[in-house]
């Protein structure tokens, strides 16, 4: 295998996390309103889903990368608290940094769910990554 950096495959993982930084700081004035439980259990869905597929990337990231010995053979450990700790500054940051947000207990929840799920999901989605990988299109 080839010595590679651990930025060279990290590179989806960390652009992804910026990605739900972005997110995170999109000021509340600008988010479509609805009717509050509606955006309630979809808000916590999206939360979910953007941290199950956060820590997938940071998992096969750790994994793959060889600079760090201890990393990757603790990779799914590191990236799950990586995750719920990036969830938790998020949540601070929207209290002291961003415009019009507020930090919410049942977010970082949420996020930390979707992270918990892809560790028992994170074969299954390899697996189809791998699958699709093989097809001719």
């Amino acid at each position: 295998m080839a010595k590679h950096s651990f930025f060279y495959h990290n590179f989806w993982g960390l652009n992804f996390a910026a990605f739900v930084l972005l997110l995170h700081g999109v000021p509340g004035k600008s988010l479509p309103s609805s009717h509050w439980m509606e955006l309630i259990s979809l808000d916590k869905l999206i939360h979910a889903s953007l941290f199950f597929a956060l820590n997938i990337l940071v998992i096969e990231g750790f994994q793959k990368q060889n600079n760090f010995e201890k990393l990757s053979r603790y990779a799914f450990a590191c990236a799950t608290i990586f995750c719920v700790a990036y969830g938790g500054l998020l949540e601070v940051m929207q209290g002291a940094i961003f415009d019009h947000r507020s930090p919410d207990i049942y977010d970082l929840i949420a996020d930390s769910a979707g992270s918990l799920l892809a560790i028992g999901l994170y074969d299954k989605v390899i697996q189809k990554f791998k699958t699709l990988d093989k097809l001719e299109i």
